[in-house]
C-alpha cells in the first residue's frame, strides 16, 4: 500500500494535479460524470441537493446522501 501511495503522489507532484484514476489504463468519461456535485445545485449521481459550507476560506461542495 506504502508504495502505491508514493508512485500516486509521484504522479501528482508530476502532473500538478490529483490523480485517482489509473494513468496506465486512461478511460474516456464525459466531464458531468467525473464531477457530481462542484459548483452544482443537484448531484448528478443521485439527483439530492448540493451543499456548501466555507472551510479554512475555501468553499466546499459535497453531497450529503453520496457524500454524507
Amino acid at each position: 500500500i506504502w508504495q502505491s501511495t508514493r508512485d500516486a503522489l509521484d504522479v501528482g507532484v508530476r502532473l500538478g494535479r490529483i490523480v485517482t484514476t489509473d494513468l496506465k489504463r486512461p478511460r474516456e468519461v464525459p466531464r458531468y460524470r467525473k464531477v457530481w456535485v462542484y459548483k452544482r445545485r443537484v448531484c448528478t449521481r443521485c439527483g439530492g441537493d448540493v451543499r456548501r459550507d466555507a472551510l479554512e476560506q475555501r468553499t466546499l461542495h459535497w453531497c450529503p446522501a453520496c457524500q454524507g
